[in-house]
């Protein structure tokens, strides 16, 4: 008789594994019970039906393209998600639906564009900001100061600031965030009844 070994299991993916930040979703008060629709203006979730707390470090390992690439013939799988396998001792474990996972071993290059005035927040906290750059009257490029980033995404400005309503390009790096999509069910979830390795659909969190 084959006995699956929880201890190996954890054992290995801790060793293999990446670090991620995870932030379990709530449902925000402000969700219709009848259309399940969030209020476009609402203070808590912008919009999104979902808050989340605050994040807890922990480890998984990263499924490999070859056994993703399965899920795509079903038509479940998109371009840019990421399958995780959880190791029973990860506080991930607990992973659900709606949950933000953040990466915490590699970062994507991102330039955008935004308005001043209109929309100075980001929808993720960049690890590094590069360059700022914006036309003025003439057309000319002007290079400008690196602002900071407040904890919600905030563009915080000192003295010299593109003009008021004026489209400006942000060009830095990030971590890639992602939120739970689904669990991805195998035929050994429990065995003996030990605890073994969850795996998770992630999709990027912007979609």
């Amino acid at each position: 008789m084959v006995q699956l070994n929880q201890r190996a299991f954890n054992s290995f993916l801790q060793q293999m594994g990446q670090q991620f930040l995870w932030r379990k979703a709530y449902a925000c008060p402000c969700l219709s019970h009848h259309s399940g629709q969030a209020k476009i203006n609402c203070r808590q979730c912008f919009g999104r039906g979902r808050v989340w707390a605050e994040g807890e470090e922990g480890s998984a390992g990263v499924v490999t393209h070859a056994q993703t690439k399965r899920q795509a013939a079903f038509g479940i799988w998109d371009e840019g998600d990421i399958a995780l396998s959880i190791p029973a001792d990860s506080v991930l474990y607990n992973m659900g639906q709606y949950d933000r996972v953040l990466c915490l071993n590699r970062t994507e290059p991102f330039s955008i564009t935004l308005t001043y005035g209109v929309n100075d927040t980001l929808r993720f906290i960049p690890t590094v900001i590069e360059r700022v750059t914006w036309l003025d009257e003439a057309e000319h490029l002007v290079e400008g100061e690196v602002p900071f980033v407040g904890a919600q995404g905030e563009l915080l400005w000192d003295d010299v600031t593109p003009p008021v309503k004026a489209s400006y390009a942000l060009t830095g790096r990030r971590s890639p965030e992602y939120f739970c999509y689904q669990d991805m069910p195998l035929d050994r979830p429990h065995h003996a009844g030990e605890l073994l390795p969850r795996r998770v659909q992630l999709r990027r969190f912007e979609l």
